[in-house]
């Protein structure tokens, strides 16, 4: 069998080092004296870590981010998906990611992704460190529906929100906000939730140079992170300075949505602890008032002194 080499696009954070070779896993079972088998292709490539990198590392960290490796997983199923081919013009309609453990700075870690249905539909992720595994998830590509991307609905006349301060979303750089404040006001959601706006990243910001006429999926996952940083500080009281621990984040999409739409993330559940604790939060994704999609966070509030007592334990 045949093996292509795994090479992924060379970003500015999640730039990759491709394994020379993608691997083939077979399994084998007996059958009075005969073998089945069954091959499997794996894509598989390092990810550069790179501290001073100014999007993923906004600020320092002792970790890598989570979205580092989401970023990582989906540029890897593209070039995968890019090279197995596909006669229909696809879009990268779900993306699920689970969390079990923190992913260190070094060494670099691995991100592999394999087709779980013989096709360019669905992929399997697997995130490793060493012999560690960190996590997992699928990413689903979909044949794009009738029309072009962004021709739906186009961006009203006038200014864009204004920017939500950056220590209410952990962002050090005011370019690496992707969101508006409340359009509601933090005490008062509307009958649908809060609301805000998501705005797009400057030229030659890293999102907008990976996807210059769509939102990709990466960029849809960091604006829902953010807004559900957000909420936790201005709707459910915790205080700045906690550390807000994802353990999986999940965005499902209907359909491309060009960097012309106005697009509206609104909350439609939010834990009911305030202050601390562990929970889920839901999305919705509107173009023009219209659901688009739709996304679940969950993760953990903690101290700092849990934070590093956390992080100790896992060292």
């Amino acid at each position: 069998m045949t093996t292509s080499a795994a090479r992924t696009a060379h970003t500015q954070s999640a730039r990759t080092q491709a394994a020379q070779a993608a691997r083939t896993t077979r399994t084998a079972q007996p059958v009075r004296g005969d073998l089945a088998y069954e091959y499997r292709l794996v894509w598989e490539a390092s990810l550069l870590v790179d501290p001073e990198d100014p999007v993923f590392f906004d600020h320092p960290l002792d970790h890598v981010p989570a979205m580092m490796l989401v970023e990582g997983a989906l540029r890897l199923a593209e070039r995968a998906v890019t090279v197995v081919g596909s006669g229909r013009r696809m879009y990268t309609g779900r993306a699920a990611f689970r969390f079990g453990r923190f992913c260190e700075l070094a060494p670099d870690p691995v991100v592999r992704v394999w087709s779980a249905d013989e096709g360019v539909g669905t992929w399997d992720v697997e995130f490793r460190q060493g012999e560690t595994v960190l996590g997992g998830g699928e990413v689903e590509w979909r044949a794009v529906p009738g029309g072009t991307a962004g021709d739906a609905v186009r961006a009203a006349d006038g200014p864009e929100a204004e920017p939500v301060p950056p220590a209410l979303v952990h962002r050090a750089h005011p370019e690496n906000v992707l969101i508006g404040g409340f359009e509601d006001g933090p005490e008062r959601a509307g009958s649908g939730g809060h609301r805000v706006r998501m705005l797009s990243p400057g030229p030659g910001h890293y999102y907008r140079r990976q996807s210059p006429e769509t939102r990709s999926l990466g960029e849809l996952m960091e604006g829902i992170r953010q807004f559900g940083i957000l909420l936790a500080h201005e709707a459910r009281e915790v205080e700045l300075g906690r550390h807000f621990v994802v353990k999986g984040v999940e965005v499902d999409m209907e359909r491309p949505v060009g960097r012309s739409e106005p697009l509206v993330l609104r909350s439609t559940s939010l834990p009911r602890q305030r202050g601390r604790g562990t929970g889920r939060l839901g999305f919705t994704i509107e173009a023009g008032d219209r659901p688009v999609g739709a996304a679940l966070v969950s993760g953990t509030v903690v101290s700092s002194e849990a934070y590093q007592r956390i992080r100790g334990a896992a060292r």
